[in-house]
């Protein structure tokens, strides 16, 4: 138990005993049984849902693997005769180690082994990788020997995961972001809070993924928010002047929002700027005099999380093609998808004796996607 205190794999443990019939389950995750003859299994106590009396459990050094995995340096064992019911995210896998045939697997799909296994750290970074350019996979877990691997069919958030959702709302006017080897952000300049770990803050002079001809066009369209560029090991606290922040995540589509509306995204993102005529012609242009906005917007593309600041809580509220959206300009924040906009308006002689409603101009928007709305009708 001592031992298990101070590497952190203590768990909380009922002993069942009496006689009948007891059922089973956490979190609705799905449930593996184990069958051991003797041998020994590698679990996470996390992992951990039942084991036979009989089973002795006790615990093993696991070095950078446990590292990679956030579960810490030491794992659970699991020895003797009997069952062990194990959890994971989807229905697990069975995955043969044998010496002809050794298996690599993401640290953030791996749930146990059990066998005469020998298991090594790999790292797969490289210069394409700190460029944004790498395969995803910048670490493996390789497997030598004769045994069995059980892997899910999902990655939990790892260090060499956490890209595929860098940001964690703290509340609702904080982020905490995790930054990693062969990874980085970008981040309005001074939205920083509070950092640990080695993590450098630089000034980010071509402004994110687009390039010095992207970073040129964005300062002539006055889109051009400065950046930094946030890389290391490390937690970084993100907010800006007590803003609202809501953290969207792109999935291969494109989001508008305004420059100054960024507080900080995936580094893997394209950014760009675009023209406010191209999705509203004439009443586009109009739209972004009308909520101040100008005549360009930002734009940025692939996958990955923005979190963007507003004044209020935000919505989203979907878009379809059989019911188009209609939005105050000024609550307006930002939308994504397959989307055209265009400003409407309902001026009449009401309005010029003071007798109007207040909403003289709404923005329709029509197609596929969502619009994002904040609880107040003033620019940040």
């Amino acid at each position: 138990m001592v031992t298990r205190r101070l590497t952190g794999e203590q768990m909380t443990l009922m002993e069942v005993k009496g006689q009948g019939t007891c059922w089973f389950a956490d979190r609705a995750s799905e449930i593996n049984l184990v069958s051991l003859q003797g041998d020994k299994l590698y679990v996470e106590s996390s992992n951990l849902l039942a084991t036979d009396a009989g089973l002795r459990t006790g615990t093993s050094f696991t070095g950078l693997r446990g590292a990679s995995q956030g579960n810490g340096l030491f794992t659970t064992t699991v020895e003797g005769h009997g069952q062990a019911a194990i959890m994971s995210d989807g229905p697990a896998v069975v995955l043969r180690v044998s010496s002809q045939y050794p298996l690599t697997v993401d640290p953030g799909a791996y749930i146990a082994h059990q066998g005469n296994v020998r298991q090594s750290f790999q790292s797969g970074v490289t210069f394409r990788t700190f460029m944004g350019e790498g395969g995803g996979e910048a670490f493996q877990i390789r497997f030598e020997g004769d045994g069995l691997v059980y892997v899910q069919p999902s990655e939990r958030n790892t260090i060499a995961g956490m890209c595929d959702m860098p940001f964690r709302e703290i509340n609702s006017k904080m982020i905490e972001a995790t930054v990693a080897p062969g990874q980085r952000l970008f981040s309005q300049r001074g939205a920083m809070l509070a950092y640990k770990g080695e993590v450098s803050f630089t000034p980010n002079v071509q402004g994110g993924q687009g390039g010095v001809m992207s970073m040129l066009g964005r300062r002539m369209a006055g889109e051009a928010t400065p950046l930094m560029t946030v890389e290391g090991s490390g937690t970084v606290f993100f907010g800006h002047g007590g803003h609202h922040i809501e953290v969207i995540n792109l999935t291969g589509d494109t989001l508008y929002v305004e420059a100054d509306r960024l507080l900080a995204f995936d580094g893997t993102l394209q950014q760009g700027t675009m023209f406010m005529g191209s999705q509203g012609g004439v009443m586009g242009m109009v739209r972004g005099q009308v909520t101040g906005q100008g005549l360009f917007t930002t734009t940025l593309k692939g996958h990955g999380a923005v979190a963007v600041m507003a004044h209020g809580g935000v919505i989203e509220v979907p878009i379809t093609p059989q019911r188009p959206v209609h939005v105050d300009p000024q609550a307006y924040v930002a939308h994504h998808g397959d989307v055209r906009n265009k400003l409407s308006t309902a001026l009449g002689w009401r309005d010029m004796v003071g007798r109007g409603s207040g909403e003289a101009f709404q923005l329709e928007l029509s197609g596929s996607g969502a619009v994002y709305v904040q609880a107040s009708e003033e620019k940040l």
